[in-house]
């Protein structure tokens, strides 16, 4: 009866482990682990402009949350001064790296900047 508990004990573990590993992050905890490490919210900037700054920038030349989004999120797939909105801060700071996320949270993170 012991090991068919443990036996259960460790499959409901390994499955919890494996639904958290699925589960899409939010806009603040993709912030958190990968942009604060160069991005303040607000100036002064750190490494890179502030997000805030990114933002109103976006939503100057976009009148459309849909658009701006898809934009932000076209150059935070893949950060290139072809995709750059602003490309004299890139030649400031320099391009950032790929973000190791998925398509999903690449959507919530560019939804996230816009509503900031």
């Amino acid at each position: 009866m012991k090991q068919f508990f443990l036996v259960i004990g460790i499959g409901l573990f390994f499955c919890s482990s494996s639904f958290a590993a699925t589960k899409p992050m939010t806009g603040d905890a993709i912030y958190n682990k990968y942009c604060s490490v160069c991005h303040t919210m607000n100036p002064p900037p750190k490494l890179a402009p502030p997000l805030r700054s990114i933002a109103a920038m976006y939503r100057g030349k976009y009148s459309s949350k849909k658009e701006g989004v898809e934009r932000i999120a076209v150059f935070i797939k893949l950060p290139n001064i072809k995709n750059a909105l602003a490309p004299d801060a890139v030649r400031k700071y320099g391009l950032m790296s790929r973000l190791p996320i998925s398509a999903n949270d690449i959507r919530t993170i560019a939804e996230w900047v816009w509503d900031h």
